[in-house]
């Protein structure tokens, strides 16, 4: 080779190496790092190192100072590389894959992101070839830098393009609301809004103008309302909430009325500027209103079918309580009847005179048992019933049932036996009352249906209880009669609820006692469950949650040595308040046979009268009826209580056929002291005077 040669290779390297270097000290003004990778040698150190910023140097341990370039891009991805991005940044800088990129294109690209702090950057790898005289490439110009402000532009871009995307394919306006500016860049708009608002895509008008032009398209009802929804304040403060504001209006287009929804939502590249889509809802709008309508007239229908299946069956209900009630009522009311007439024809026969007023007697207090029944599941249902909870010691309470009851299972030639199980907590508040006339129902139902020598067993015992200060306590009876068929238990706590069976037939009752059992248990938060076996017998068991006293408390009894009222009424005077002039006579009789003297009146405004006549303290007690003419009871008791000296209070006593809770209530709010329920019991009449006189 000539000394030209030479001389000439020597300038083309020395050309080719200025313009290298020219190329490279151009990136290092963009790049935060740039190296070479000599690919001809397999030194070691084959990185030249021609930039590196301060923050990658001090991110990576030893990085400014290694000449390997395996190395070097193997601490890079372990101290830079977002740890998400790792594997795949590996994958696309192997040296194999970014020689066959560049063999097909004079640079390649990496990107990534890189950690800054917990949070990270876009970052760009650009790989560039340095060839050989003989084509091939014998280095690699490797230049890292930020692209995160162009990224996130782009990706914000991106989705804000997306949103006015999704928004052209339904909505038939989009526009950009230039706040500042006060103008509207139409995007998109429909061949139909275009006429009716006069705006064409790509035109740009004053929104104040554009507003206008909506306004005059609304349904001219609702224009006063668009004014205020779409006002500036408003939509500014609902977007401060939501990001999306959007409201329905209708729209006159080409003559019809149009259901349209507008919605607002704030560009997210510039605060100053608002996105605003017009969608058509007509079709769905006008189909919701056909369904609604049809949904309507459904439940119209509904309702009027509930109204038919009520009616049909209170009827059916009101027949089979008339039916109950003519078989259940007649029944005692023929015996006394009967029995009356056969008194009539023998009233010369003493004896016979004798046995029929007993049965008249007997028959009487069954017909007033039934009614007083029926009054009270009335009572129950309607929730006029209420719980009163006192101190109870549990053992004391059971052997006062037990002497009850006992006697009315004996007298059958039935065995009656009690078992008292583990009590730990004996000492209990709960309403006696009305766990009596459980127990009561339960036992009387079971001797009902007991055949003599038959057995009944009670029950009663404390079971575990998960609530800190309330016992659980179940109360058994089980008695071996005649039982019962599986069908007929699925209703046995429903009122008149009878089995038809001639064993049961015979027997007297209603069905209402184990309805009235069920209703009480319930009443006080327990539970009532029965099994049974044709001919084996039935058992009821009750569990009742009951509050556990603290302290030893005494149950609350009369004092009877200072509360005990004089057993004598003789020479009290009475005024007897009655329209009805059986009723009248009596309680007159009843009256007058223990020594009273008794005046009478015939309505409430007579008895004020005999009042005023004779002192405020003439009259010792005044019986009153409630439903009389002229004057109530209610009325004249309380024209009574106004006059009265406050100091010697007269007692009145209602005497009412109105048997519910609510009516002793009214009783008591006009200002009586007691309500006697009629049929009246001369014994309870005569204890209840002697309780107030």
């Amino acid at each position: 080779m000539d000394e030209y040669e030479r001389e000439r290779r020597r300038m083309n390297g020395m050309e080719k190496e200025a313009k290298q270097r020219a190329v490279i000290a151009g990136l290092t003004e963009d790049f935060a790092c740039v190296n070479y990778v000599d690919l001809t040698t397999d030194a070691y150190e084959n990185t030249t190192i021609f930039r590196i910023s301060g923050k990658l140097s001090a991110m990576i341990p030893g990085w400014g100072n290694e000449r390997n370039s395996r190395e070097r891009f193997r601490l890079f991805s372990k101290f830079a590389v977002y740890e998400p991005d790792r594997e795949k940044f590996d994958e696309r800088t192997s040296q194999s894959l970014v020689l066959l990129h560049l063999q097909k294109a004079p640079a390649y690209f990496v990107n990534f992101r890189i950690r800054t702090g917990d949070d990270f950057s876009y970052t760009q790898m650009k790989f560039t070839a340095d060839y050989a005289a003989d084509g091939t490439i014998k280095g690699l110009v490797i230049g890292i830098h930020s692209i995160d402000e162009v990224k996130r532009g782009e990706m914000q871009r991106a989705e804000y393009m997306a949103v006015i995307a999704s928004l052209a394919d339904d909505f038939e306006f989009v526009g950009i609301i230039d706040k500042k500016n006060d103008e509207l860049t139409i995007y998109r708009t429909s061949a139909s809004l275009e006429k009716a608002l006069n705006v064409f895509e790509g035109e740009k008008i004053g929104y104040t103008i554009f507003k206008r032009q909506l306004e005059q398209m609304v349904v001219e009802e609702d224009r006063k309302e668009l004014l205020v929804r779409d006002g500036r304040d408003v939509i500014a403060e609902a977007l401060m909430k939501d990001p999306v504001y959007k409201f329905e209006e209708r729209l006159m287009i080409d003559g019809q009325v149009q259901y349209y929804r507008i919605k607002f939502t704030q560009d997210k590249d510039d605060p100053d500027k608002l996105v605003v889509g017009l969608l058509n809802i007509d079709r769905q709008v006008r189909n919701e209103i056909t369904i609604g309508e049809m949904e309507k007239e459904l439940e119209y229908q509904n309702e009027l079918r509930e109204a038919r299946d009520k009616a049909e069956g209170a009827s059916k209900a009101k027949s089979a309580f008339l039916f109950n009630m003519s078989h259940n009522v007649l029944t005692p009311m023929n015996a006394i009847i009967g029995f009356t007439d056969i008194a009539q024809k023998e009233i010369h026969d003493i004896d016979k005179v004798a046995e029929s007023l007993q049965k008249i007697k007997s028959s009487s207090d069954l017909l007033l048992a039934i009614l007083n029944n029926i009054l009270y599941i009335s009572q129950l249902e309607n929730g006029d019933v209420k719980v009163t909870e006192n101190p109870v010691d549990l053992t004391r309470f059971m052997d006062d049932i037990t002497s009850i009851l006992q006697p009315f299972a004996q007298a059958k030639g039935i065995e009656y036996q009690v078992e008292i199980g583990d009590l730990r907590n004996h000492h209990v508040y709960a309403d006696t009352l009305h766990i009596n006339q459980v127990v009561i129902n339960l036992i009387t139902n079971a001797v009902k249906y007991t055949h003599e020598s038959g057995t009944i067993k009670l029950k009663f015992e404390q079971k575990e209880s998960v609530q800190e200060g309330v016992g659980i306590y179940s109360i058994t009876v089980a008695d071996t009669g005649i039982g019962m068929s599986k069908e007929f238990i699925e209703n046995i706590f429903e009122s008149f609820s009878r089995e038809d069976r001639w064993e049961v037939g015979n027997q007297e009752g209603v069905g209402l006692g184990l309805a009235i059992a069920n209703h009480l248990v319930k009443l006080m938060n327990g539970d009532i469950k029965v099994s049974s076996k044709l001919g084996k017998g039935s058992t009821f068991v009750v569990t009742l949650p009951l509050r556990l006293q603290q302290t030893e408390e005494a149950p609350v009894e009369k004092d009877e040595a200072s509360n005990k009222p004089s057993d004598t009424l003789e020479g009290k005077r009475i005024l007897l308040v009655e329209d009805n002039d059986l009723n009248r006579e009596i309680a007159f009789e009843i009256l007058e046979d223990f020594g009273m003297e008794v005046d009478t009146a015939y309505n409430g405004a007579k008895a004020v009268e005999m009042v005023l006549k004779h002192g405020m303290n003439y009259y010792d007690a005044i019986l009153m009826d409630i439903n009389m003419p002229v004057m109530n009871g209610y009325e004249a008791t309380k024209t009574i209580r106004s006059l009265q000296d406050d100091a010697h209070p007269i007692v009145i006593i209602a005497l009412s056929a109105n048997a519910l809770e609510e009516d002793k209530q009214k009783s008591l709010a006009s200002g009586m002291d007691a309500h006697i329920a009629k049929p009246v019991k001369s014994a309870v009449l005569l204890e209840t005077l002697r309780e107030f006189i």
